[in-house]
């Protein structure tokens, strides 16, 4: 393994993360890798596949080229092709979609009404 291409990557993926305010678990998540692989990448301990490093640049919304060290953060992409950024979510947002994706199908059926009334409320129904 080369370990200085690992730490290259590892801060890359770090700082991608952070700037979007996300946790290691949401990055994680996003990018369909477990939470302890994530650490393992950032801290330098392993290289990611070449699937895993598309998938990780996609789900932090910069381009791999800034993950392996060969541009700054914002530039775009070697060839001129632009990545596609996902929009932001707060990190509240998140925790509830990850309680919502575990919830059973009768409670989001309960909390689905609960939220639909709240809306009515808010648009000046009762």
């Amino acid at each position: 393994m080369d370990t200085k291409l690992a730490k290259t990557i590892g801060e890359g993926v770090r700082a991608a993360r952070k700037s979007r305010g996300m946790s290691q678990l949401d990055a994680a998540e996003a990018a369909g890798i477990s939470l302890e692989f994530l650490g393992r990448i950032e801290r330098g301990g392993t290289l990611p596949s070449t699937p895993t490093l598309r998938s990780l640049a996609a789900s932090l919304g910069a381009s791999a080229d800034v993950l392996l060290g060969l541009a700054v953060p914002g530039a775009r992409a070697l060839g001129g092709v632009r990545q596609e950024r996902k929009t932001e979510s707060s990190p509240e947002l998140r925790r509830l979609e990850r309680r919502l994706r575990r919830a059973r199908p009768k409670t989001l059926r309960l909390l689905n009404l609960v939220a639909a009334a709240l809306e009515g409320r808010s648009n000046g129904e009762e």
